[in-house]
């Protein structure tokens, strides 16, 4: 994918401070613990040390539950990082029932419309292509797309990288030319943002993503 997936660093003393204002001393000292649990878990994350990342990450989605509940944005957030993790680690099975579950929540406590509902989305929609199941991952992606778009604006950096991943399932898929349109819109976002000199290398690809896709509209083989 093009974009890569990230994990989600919801900052729960914050959460947690703003929700119930005055806290017991034992609540916040759990709150602490969790944010301590998260910051290694990011740590492990960011140093690519997946499998000790999950240990993490298994110890806080128990903390957050036990302490905010099944039902809280805070617990929404760790089931996405946990599925991630899990593509990460090629879990396929459980990585789609994660982000699945995560989506559930998201769209339930924050709404449907919520940027942390389209990054789970997204984040899905990398799951599937993984696995070629590509329908899967268009629907997912362009879900993911609508609410950027509403959310943040049409021409957001955002909505450019979402853009170049749908581009490249139509391209397994054959559709070469809402594949050639998806990257180009892509790009155009991303040069009236940033400027046609910072999108200079942008552009290259650009150049060597339109050669593919022609390539393919003379060789139609589906490739990785």
């Amino acid at each position: 994918m093009t974009r890569r997936q990230c994990v989600t660093t919801t900052a729960f003393i914050l959460t947690f401070a703003f929700a119930t204002g005055l806290a017991p001393v034992s609540s916040v000292a759990q709150t602490n613990d969790i944010s301590a649990i998260q910051q290694r878990f990011l740590e492990l994350y960011g140093a690519g040390n997946y499998g000790a990342a999950l240990n993490e990450a298994l110890g806080l989605e128990s903390a957050v539950k036990a302490r905010f509940g099944e039902a809280h944005a805070n617990y929404g957030a760790v089931l996405h990082n946990l599925g991630v993790l899990r593509g990460k680690l090629t879990q396929y099975v459980e990585a789609e029932e994660l982000l699945r579950h995560a989506l559930a929540v998201r769209e339930k406590a924050l709404g449907e419309s919520n940027r942390s509902v389209a990054d789970t989305l997204y984040a899905l929609g990398d799951v599937y292509a993984r696995q070629a199941r590509n329908g899967d991952a268009e629907t997912s992606y362009k879900r993911a797309l609508a609410i950027q778009e509403k959310a943040l604006s049409p021409i957001h950096p955002d909505v450019a990288s979402t853009l170049n991943d749908p581009g490249m399932v139509y391209e397994k898929m054959g559709r070469l030319s809402e594949a050639e349109a998806s990257h180009i819109r892509a790009l155009a976002i991303r040069e009236s943002v940033l400027g046609k000199r910072v999108a200079a290398f942008d552009r290259l690809l650009m150049r060597t993503r339109q050669g593919y896709v022609q390539s393919l509209r003379h060789d139609p083989k589906p490739r990785c």
